[in-house]
């Protein structure tokens, strides 16, 4: 369900002025060029143009004719500035990209866009996201769903996870100007053979081409071949996952039947029977469980014919409908999976076009680096005379690295999606502009998932997810599977990280070596240190003081501030405000910015007020490792704010720790509270810092999300106000003890008695 975060008494923040300079490739102005953002339009007079009185971020689009269109974020940070916006030449060409995109789930739900008009509520879910998307020659984005109007009861059996969108909701891709849209991934055939047909013919129907989808195992994996002026542009799309690994996972007869057993698991412990009768798999009648079965089936596979493998399939699944199979194989349609002949694909293509991009759907979710068989692939795929390579499926953003002249971004998480982890809202979209089959610039533009919609972001949500993705990019690590979990590792690869420079909210990519440098800080014993928003630390510190501690930000926002690009003054994203008695105040006061969140209650109230993050913050003990061992410290946690009271009513911060079980690999993840404390804090009538640690015996065995919330109860007589800024959730490491990998850190602790100068090293 929807959650409206349009806050109730919210003060308007200061209205924002800023002058954009509209130049041509060598910098000379373009006059008459448009300016639209939204329902709002401009004329450069003379190549300038000055945006009075917005009331709040924008993004928006530069036009002229003769050059490309460029889209452009404005943010607080600009206030009376003067931005140069470069438009190229409109014999150069531009392609944009984004990651995982659906539309159904809770998007249809009560309280969804989509629930009244599908046509409609789709389009008003890419609203912001639209205009800049379409700006482009080529649109590309990863259907992560069946687009079709089937019953559920059509749904795969016994799979985890299956995504259907109505059919109507391709109103969403045609507002974006979507070209091609990727179908070799693990939800295509959530609605089987005939959901993927349906698919293909809705995305035929408002001319948008599919790749990496083929309706059955005889088709060829077939590119799309774009053309732009005098550039033919290919496109393949393949998936490492087929679904055998959950077939891998489930039960044989000794496995032991779990008491209580979860109804939606017990099919898996079903005896049916089962024989086949062919020329390589013979298997007599019996009642075997599923696991059994598919065992059986997958240990001969290798020497069967593809049709005797078609037929043995077809008689497995008639009996056992759950095994899973995503990818076209086995006398069905599906997904195009990578195999060893893929790399003649893509050089065959390179042979044919000029510019060759390929898609590949793989790794781990969640994780925060690609796997090791995906660095294979994207690696293998530049190699073969791939240009660009595009990775999906972790739903999180990685970065981007040079293998030769390609471009490779690992994963551009969720475009447009529903998931509620707060990893997975951050996100970007890739612009790439090209000189014929050259590449000449590419650049990420960020964006937020706020109530599940994608909007462009500005000001330190832009500089924090553009931090991400620098980070990610010189981390060069891979992400491994071992001992029941994932984990990230120091990679090999001969890659080149990408550097990342900020410009106008946007991460423009470049190859050369980043800038090396020191940073001098004052770490005192009574507060926490800030670093600098715009750097990589080294988190060593350059010190062996064990006092020194370095934190990173787990929630990203607790400032309160106007910083989604939508042209309107809004403010306390993914944080839940929905009475009278919170709200979001401009504050001349304010310790960061310009708002704050603003709690009231009287002696007339009987209930405490509380406002709640949207979220749960995931936390992580130990975040690299080596040969299965950790080479981090243990973390710990806490939360830092700053508030003042007036009254004397009782302030307080409540700190809810979960559990999230992913579960098996057939049903959903489960969620459960483990500890739920509610601390007072110490308040005074003046901005005070508070730091509040979290003690270690609340994180229990299981613990890996916290939920901070602020609470103000009812005073004894009077009128009480809480003003709360500046939230953090913090994750701590000893500095001395950490490696030495750049990373996007956000504040120094000193658990001393001393203050302690440190000269830092840093990357920008």
């Amino acid at each position: 369900m929807f959650v409206l975060l349009a806050l109730i008494g919210c003060a308007p923040s200061p209205d924002l002025t800023v002058t954009l300079d509209i130049v041509d490739e060598r910098g000379l102005p373009i006059d008459g060029a448009q300016v639209l953002a939204g329902r709002d339009s401009w004329i450069a007079d003379d190549g300038s143009v000055r945006l009075r009185n917005l009331q709040g971020p924008i993004s928006g689009v530069v036009s002229a004719d003769g050059y490309l269109s460029e889209p452009f974020i404005v943010g607080r940070d600009d206030q009376r500035s003067t931005r140069t916006i470069r438009l190229w030449d409109d014999s150069r060409w531009a392609l944009h990209a984004g990651g995982d995109v659906m539309l159904g789930r809770r998007y249809e739900e009560p309280g969804g866009l989509l629930q009244t008009d599908q046509a409609a509520g789709a389009a008003e879910v890419v609203a912001n996201l639209a205009p800049l998307f379409a700006a482009s020659d080529i649109g590309i984005v990863n259907l992560e769903t069946v687009l079709s109007d089937l019953a559920a009861s059509g749904a795969y059996p016994g799979k985890r996870y299956v995504i259907n969108t109505p059919s109507r909701a391709t109103t969403a891709l045609t507002a974006m100007g979507v070209d091609v849209v990727g179908l070799a991934n693990n939800h295509s055939r959530d609605w089987l053979d005939e959901g993927l047909s349906n698919t293909r013919d809705t995305l035929r129907d408002v001319d948008i081409a599919a790749v990496g989808g083929r309706e059955t195992d005889q088709d060829v994996n077939e590119p799309v071949i774009l053309q732009v002026g005098d550039v033919t542009v290919g496109v393949l799309a393949y998936t490492t996952l087929s679904g055998s690994f959950v077939n891998d996972a489930y039960p044989t007869q000794s496995d032991p039947v779990p008491q209580p057993l979860d109804p939606e698991l017990a099919f898996q412990y079903d005896e049916r029977s089962w024989s086949f009768d062919g020329d390589d798999l013979q298997v007599p009648v019996a009642d075997r469980r599923i696991g059994t079965a598919w065992r059986l089936f997958a240990e001969a596979e290798a020497e069967m014919s593809d049709a005797e493998v078609a037929e043995a399939y077809a008689s497995l699944t008639d009996v056992y409908p759950e095994v899973q199979d995503w990818v076209a194989r086995r006398g069905h349609g599906g997904a195009a999976a990578w195999t060893r002949d893929a790399t003649d694909d893509i050089s065959l293509l390179n042979e044919q076009v000029d510019v060759v991009v390929v898609m590949i759907h793989g790794g781990y979710e969640l994780a925060t680096a690609p796997s090791v068989t995906v660095r294979d692939v994207t690696e293998s795929s530049a190699a073969a005379g791939a240009d660009l390579v595009i990775g999906h499926h972790p739903h999180v953003l990685h970065g981007a690295e040079w293998a030769g002249d390609a471009l490779i971004v690992h994963s551009l998480g969720n475009l447009i999606f529903e998931q509620n982890n707060p990893l997975t809202q951050a996100t970007a979209m890739l612009r790439t502009v090209w000189d014929g089959d050259s590449l000449l610039h590419a650049s990420f533009l960020p964006l937020e998932l706020v109530d599940y919609r994608p909007v462009f972001v500005a000001d330190s949500a832009a500089q924090r997810t553009l931090n991400l993705i620098h980070e990610t990019s010189q981390a060069q690590a891979e992400a491994r599977f071992s001992g029941g979990e994932v984990l990230i590792e120091t990679s090999q690869s001969e890659a080149r990280p990408a550097t990342v420079t900020i410009d106008g909210h946007t991460a423009v990519l470049g190859r050369d070596t980043p800038t090396a440098d020191t940073l001098d800080l004052t770490v005192r014993p009574d507060r926490l240190t800030r670093l600098p928003a715009d750097v990589l630390v080294q988190p060593t510190l350059n010190t062996t003081d064990p006092n020194i501690w370095i934190g990173r930000d787990l929630f990203g926002w607790g400032h309160f501030e106007d910083v989604v690009a939508d042209g309107v003054s809004a403010t306390g994203a993914h944080w839940l405000v929905d009475s009278e008695w919170e709200r979001i105040d401009a504050k001349a006061s304010a310790p960061q910015g310009n708002n704050v969140l603003h709690l009231e209650r009287d002696v007339f109230n009987d209930s405490t007020v509380t406002t709640r993050s949207e979220g749960q913050y995931t936390i992580i003990p130990h975040r690299l490792w080596q040969d299965g061992e950790p080479i981090d410290p243990q973390a710990r946690y806490a939360v830092w704010l700053r508030a003042k009271l007036t009254g004397p009513g009782t302030p307080s911060l409540r700190l809810q720790g979960f559990e999230y079980e992913r579960g098996s690999l057939a049903i959903d993840p489960v969620t459960t509270e483990l500890f739920d404390e509610d601390i007072p804090l110490d308040v005074g009538g003046t901005w005070t810092e508070i730091v509040v640690d979290v003690d270690p015996e609340w994180l229990v065995a299981g613990v890996n999300r916290l939920r901070p919330s602020l609470r103000l109860a009812p005073p004894e007589r009077g009128n009480s106000q809480l003003f709360v800024d500046d939230v953090h959730v913090l994750e701590l490491r000893p500095a001395a003890q950490m490696p030495s990998d750049w990373g996007r850190w956000d504040v120094v602790q000193t658990v001393g008695d001393e203050r302690v100068d440190l000269t830092v090293p840093v990357l920008r």
